[in-house]
């Protein structure tokens, strides 16, 4: 207790390096200096790789584009080889925020892991400055250095951010070496409705299913059934961090309680939904391959805080720990056999990592993509030791789930998302009564002909909400702002709210049918819904239906309408 009585926190443990970099970042006026970096080398590529035009619109400048960032990837590595990837790593989770914020809160996470993923091509050899654990040096000089390689990944996020503008209709001006987009005022205030929607709801891991698998923020309900359930530990940085008592090592051999600066959070993820997507009937997914060793290696994140004393508050300060080999070999075989019982039943006829050799093999070849941004080699080797990324392997998990875009696995998907949807608003206050919620999925008849089929339907009052689910992907060619893909989603989504709206406009004008009545209700709102919030120039996918309610939107966006959390309109 303190002198008022109070429990008293444990003493905080300090990041001396990471206070360091702090305190250079407040000193130095790096802003300059990252800036300088970045024309640098935007200037090297453009003397190198001029563009034929002053302005390139389309395919055009998306190609150029396309030749230009890798220059400029090669350059940042010419430039800053003198470090490996373990050191680069070990300064980057130190790095102060500021370094990476820009307008949008995705901004900084992007850019981190992008600086992330780009260390990882490093190839020179690190060697520690101290003989008992990792650790490098940090001053002036060696803030300047992390500043310039900043600076440049910044430039090529802003390559990366053009490319994507491009995709949706701007015009590339290649006019000087630092390139910028010119967009018309309609195209510059749907970018700007896209990025703010992004950014408000980028919280739709599994988007790349065509569906939401995953629910926001993993906050997942904890239950008998999910308890049974494979569990992945996933560890995510968070913003604002926080201090937490946790155990650490004392120094001296033993263990101690102290405060930490938490720095990556972790959470619980059951795995089941992600080694069946959209069940049984369709097979092993074919990324299940490209993430076994990772979600083995999630599921051992609490093996290995009990057999490594300092991993917990290495996981939540910096969101990896150092391993030895050896120790590691040793978690690993111990505890294999017992997560693949829990995973085989789950996925008949695939053949899961059943030894620290495969395992170790598997997971090394999970190798990380710049563009588009893919994390991985999210183990590192070091000396004798590994480093073992377990925010870079969550961040990989999620990137890799993936569906294909075949027909049949589309009906499939297609079919999984409507089951969501009408499961999310059963749990709202507009759960439909039985009589109403039978319509859902039933062809309604009208005038000799089918009109349509319901998706998804909920009922408040008088009020019906009919909704038509599109299970569109949003895949890393997506994420990359792939200029047919982008036109291909918009296509989508248009042409769902034109039909849409001629359902919906039908039904008010003659709302009974051969096999259903919808009299009795004063309001009929239409809502076309996806799993995450698609990008359109057009004015009519853009147009709010109810305050706060697009008639294009996404299903989280749908979710807080429905819960009365939704944000002002943009």
């Amino acid at each position: 207790m303190d002198a008022s009585g109070q429990q008293a926190m444990p003493p905080l443990v300090i990041d001396a390096a990471a206070q360091k970099l702090q305190e250079l970042a407040i000193s130095t006026d790096w802003l300059t200096l990252s800036a300088r970096s970045a024309i640098e080398t935007a200037s090297r590529v453009y003397a190198r790789c001029p563009p034929q035009q002053r302005k390139l619109a389309g395919i055009d400048a998306a190609n150029y584009l396309q030749a230009v960032i890798p220059q400029i990837q090669a350059d940042v590595l010419e430039q800053h080889g003198s470090y490996g990837p373990v050191r680069w790593l070990w300064y980057l989770r130190r790095t102060p925020n500021s370094l990476f914020e820009g307008g949008y809160r995705t901004t900084l996470g992007y850019d981190r892991i992008l600086a992330e993923m780009l260390s990882s091509k490093f190839t020179a050899s690190d060697a520690s400055g101290m003989a008992d654990r990792v650790a490098f040096r940090v001053d002036d000089a060696v803030f300047r250095h992390l500043v310039r390689y900043v600076g440049r990944v910044k430039l090529l996020s802003h390559l990366h951010s053009l490319y994507r503008r491009v995709g949706k209709g701007a015009v590339l001006d290649a006019s000087r070496p630092l390139l910028m987009a010119n967009t018309s005022e309609a195209i510059e205030r749907a970018i700007q409705i896209y990025d703010q929607r992004h950014d408000r709801h980028h919280e739709f891991s599994g988007a790349g299913l065509g569906m939401v698998t995953i629910e926001p923020d993993f906050q997942l309900l904890v239950n008998e059934q999910l308890n049974r359930e494979p569990m992945a530990f996933l560890s995510m940085g968070c913003t604002p961090s926080f201090q937490a008592p946790i155990t650490y090592p004392d120094g001296a051999g033993g263990l101690s309680i102290a405060t930490v600066s938490v720095q990556h959070v972790i959470s619980k993820l059951s795995l089941a939904r992600i080694l069946n997507p959209v069940g049984v009937e369709a097979g092993i997914p074919h990324y299940l391959p490209g993430i076994a060793a990772l979600a083995q290696l999630l599921m051992l994140v609490p093996a290995i805080c009990v057999h490594v004393p300092w991993a917990l508050s290495s996981i939540t300060q910096q969101g990896y720990v150092f391993v030895g080999e050896e120790r590691l070999r040793d978690i690993v075989d111990h505890h294999i056999h017992g997560i693949v019982e829990q995973l085989a039943p789950l996925t008949p006829g695939f053949a899961w990592p059943a030894n620290f050799i495969q395992w170790r093999d598997s997971l090394l070849a999970v190798t990380a993509s710049v563009w588009p941004l893919s994390s991985g080699n999210v183990m590192r080797r070091f000396r004798g030791n590994f480093l073992i990324d377990t925010t870079g392997a969550s961040h990989a998990l999620l990137h890799r789930l993936e569906l294909n875009r075949s027909p049949a696995i589309g009906n499939m998907r297609g079919r999984e998302f409507e089951l969501q949807c009408q499961d999310l608003i059963d749990g709202t206050s507009w759960e439909p009564p039985p009589e109403v919620k039978s319509l859902r999925g039933r062809p309604l008849r009208q005038s000799g002909g089918v009109l349509t089929d319901i998706d998804a339907i909920g009922v408040r009052e008088r009020t019906l909400l009919i909704v038509s689910c599109k299970s569109v992907i949003y895949d890393r060619d997506y994420d990359q702002g792939v200029f047919r893909v982008i036109r291909n989603a918009q296509a989508t989504i248009d042409g769902a709210v034109e039909a849409w709206e001629g359902i919906v406009a039908e039904l008010r004008r003659q709302p009974i049918g051969e096999n259903f009545d919808l009299s009795k209700f004063d309001e009929i709102i239409g809502v076309v819904c996806s799993p995450f919030a698609v990008y359109s120039s057009e004015e009519r996918t853009l147009a709010f239906v109810k305050p706060n309610l697009r008639v294009s939107s996404s299903m989280l966006e749908l979710r807080d309408w429905l819960t009365g959390n939704a944000a002002s309109k943009s």
